[in-house]
């Protein structure tokens, strides 16, 4: 059992209505699956100076919750310590946009939030990775945001790097003009990449591919969005 000074991060709160924007997200084993849980995830983080976390339980068996997890770092208002049990990774080192997009989702109020990072570079010469963003409770030690964990991408879909990142931007409400000018693409080049997307999420509509997309975290995030304030 946790001591009475522990923070859980990340545990399933059935009283909240919603760990994601999308409408359709509706239920917690819904949000959690794209990562791999199994169960709720708990950590206990110490505000003893060094903010470090500890898990409650195994650090064993707090890996086991993502599966197939490689790397994970506690997230700081000031900058990032590791996650025990877990290895490192440049993706989770200072500065990375990584952490800024994690970040943001946090800051969002988000608890939960999973999405994909391209390897080696936008196209993804090395493949993609699992970014999983679980958040502190408001009790949680001042300063201390959450937990960043990195794992193996799963099941894309078959859609490729330039189809994620238009789906990115689909979920950020961008129009075709503007994912066309952000992407440095002619505005039917973007309307060919939508109707790939839809056929492969099997959806008749923009919308319902957004709320696939964000619900299976099959997209890689723009930080800043070029359509939102």
């Amino acid at each position: 059992m946790a001591p009475p000074s522990a923070h859980p991060v990340g545990i399933a709160d059935p009283a909240r209505p919603s760990c994601g924007r999308a409408p359709e997200l509706q239920t917690w084993a819904e949000c959690f699956r794209p990562a791999g849980y199994l169960q709720a995830l708990r950590l206990s983080l110490v505000g003893d100076g060094r903010r470090q976390a500890q898990p409650q339980r195994s650090v064993t068996s707090a890996v086991r919750l993502v599966r197939g997890a490689t790397a994970g770092a506690v997230l700081h208002r000031r900058g990032t310590s590791p996650l025990p049990g877990l290895g490192e990774d440049d993706l989770l080192a200072p500065l990375s946009p990584v952490l800024d997009v994690a970040r943001s989702r946090m800051e969002e109020g988000l608890v939960f939030a999973t999405f994909l990072w391209p390897r080696g570079g936008a196209h993804a010469p090395n493949g993609h990775t699992r970014v999983t963003v679980l958040s502190c409770p408001d009790a949680a030690p001042a300063g201390v945001l959450g937990a960043v964990v990195l794992s193996p991408a799963g099941d894309l879909r078959g859609l490729t790097p330039r189809e994620l990142e238009v789906l990115g931007l689909l979920v950020d409400g961008c129009t075709n003009q503007e994912i066309a000018r952000a992407l440095v693409v002619a505005p039917r080049t973007v309307a060919a990449h939508l109707e790939h997307v839809l056929v492969k999420l099997d959806a008749s509509t923009r919308t319902l591919a957004a709320v696939r997309a964000e619900r299976e975290g099959l997209l890689v995030p723009s930080l800043p969005s070029p359509c939102r304030s």
